[in-house]
């Protein structure tokens, strides 16, 4: 199953594993050191799916990585596999949507 963008927001994954609230803090040794207590924020994230308002020339491909601004414009997207399927959460997906104006640049090659 998949995520559908509506109207200008951007479906988005986080790009990389990030830490939820609850979830025991290792050292490099493997040192238990304690729980989070606050989730940990993606430092980029890669397009899921593209809304048909978001401006064309804009030229956003899904797929395409870019770097997360600070601040919290985003809103959590529940994994559809963790939704529909017998995913556990902590194995899901970290998805969430956000305006297009969000991302201000965007990784190429």
């Amino acid at each position: 199953m998949k995520v559908r963008a509506l109207g200008e927001y951007v479906v988005l994954e986080a790009g990389h594993k990030v830490a939820s609230p609850g979830e025991t803090e290792k050292s490099k040794g493997g040192i238990i050191t304690g729980t989070k207590s606050v989730g940990e924020v993606p430092k980029y994230a890669r397009i899921v799916s593209i809304g048909p308002d978001v401006p064309k020339e804009l030229g956003l491909k899904e797929d395409s990585y870019f770097p997360l601004p600070p601040g919290n414009n985003m809103r959590n997207v529940p994994d559809p596999e963790v939704a529909f399927n017998d995913v556990l959460e902590k194995d899901g997906r970290k998805m969430f949507m956000a305006h297009w104006k969000f991302i201000g640049a965007v990784y190429e090659d």
